[in-house]
């Protein structure tokens, strides 16, 4: 099942469950998804769409919650700011899992075999076939030392 499909799932749960604000944040995800699709040759909504999408609205997410924790004191702002970090929970469940060091050692032996010697063939290949799983800076320092 693809991320998309899942949040779609997730989405219509949430509505029957009659959990408003789960329900109108994947259906304000799902219509961004569905938008860059669509604005791409009409194509279908891939997982590396969703990471960079979820990751952006976690962005914004955290960025909100900063900012409350410093306004501290404006009126009803303890009860957006539970409600932020409920959309934050939600949002993390879509994120896929980061690679360790030693994972991501491993997969970039596998892909060094493949593409060759070549940091550019290499990083290209661990982007199109792991995009969101890795931290681009360990990810350059252990292709590396791989090559």
């Amino acid at each position: 099942m693809t991320l998309f499909t899942q949040i779609k799932t997730d989405q219509l749960a949430a509505r029957k469950a009659r959990d408003g604000l789960k329900a109108t944040l994947l259906t304000t995800l799902i219509g961004e998804l569905t938008a860059i699709g669509k604005n791409d040759g009409n194509r279908e909504v891939i997982d590396a769409d969703v990471v960079k999408l979820v990751k952006k609205f976690l962005d914004g997410v955290n960025e909100t919650i900063a900012l409350i924790k410093d306004a501290s004191n404006v009126d009803g702002s303890a009860d957006r700011y539970v409600n932020l970090l409920k959309e934050q929970s939600y949002l993390t469940a879509y994120m896929p899992q980061q690679m360790d060091e030693a994972t991501l050692t491993e997969v970039l032996c596998e892909l060094v075999t493949e593409s060759g010697p070549n940091l550019g063939k290499l990083m290209g290949l661990l982007k199109e076939r792991y995009a969101g799983q890795y931290d681009g800076k360990m990810a350059s320092t252990v292709a590396k030392s791989v090559i």
